[in-house]
């Protein structure tokens, strides 16, 4: 019963670190990005 309930609590913790990473490996693209277009301003 706590093992599942652990697994349970683990999904959605694991699916939250994924998407972490690869919010912020979208970030300083789009930072740079809009550096970029500030500085050709």
């Amino acid at each position: 019963m706590i093992c599942l309930f652990l697994f349970f609590l683990f999904i959605p913790c694991w699916k939250l670190f994924r998407f972490s990473k690869i919010f912020l490996k979208q970030v300083p693209s789009k930072i740079s990005k809009n550096e970029r277009s500030v500085h050709n301003f």
